[in-house]
């Protein structure tokens, strides 16, 4: 999914992998779509300890969370993410379609799933009341 935004104009795309081997993929395959400029970064960190680090980048417009479909970090990661969204972002969630996910995480709410063959995909934005609340914070 990096490499397709990338390719489609993306101003920065962030890539965080536990896997080494999946960071340099990650590198090469971006190398090869990126056009001009360090438009993109790749961190070699298991994801929930990346998102509990203090936030040093800009929030992010979207989020694309597709861990393997057996992993149980599903639900920890979501309640981490929304410090990382813009106000308006979205979340992004590739998952087995036998797993079911809250319909509500912290200020998150479930507002899309689509299902593909075995797979799904789940939307997450901030509700309403959450929205308003992070305009207003200055550093969102």
């Amino acid at each position: 999914m990096g490499a397709e935004a990338l390719s489609r104009g993306a101003m920065f795309v962030l890539g965080v992998d536990a896997s080494r081997r999946a960071c340099d993929i990650m590198r090469a395959n971006w190398l090869q779509v990126n056009s001009g400029g360090e438009r993109f970064g790749i961190v070699h960190a298991d994801v929930r300890t990346f998102l509990r680090r203090p936030r040093t980048a800009p929030v992010f417009d979207v989020v694309y969370l597709d861990p393997p479909y057996d992993s149980p970090i599903y639900d920890e990661v979501l309640s981490l993410v929304p410090d990382w969204m813009a106000a308006k972002g979205q979340i992004l969630v590739e998952h087995n379609r036998d797993r079911v996910l809250p319909d509500r995480v912290g200020p998150l709410e479930l507002v899309l799933h689509r299902k593909y063959g075995q797979g799904e995909l789940s939307v997450y934005r901030r509700a309403a009341t959450a929205t308003v609340a992070a305009e207003a914070d200055p550093q969102t």
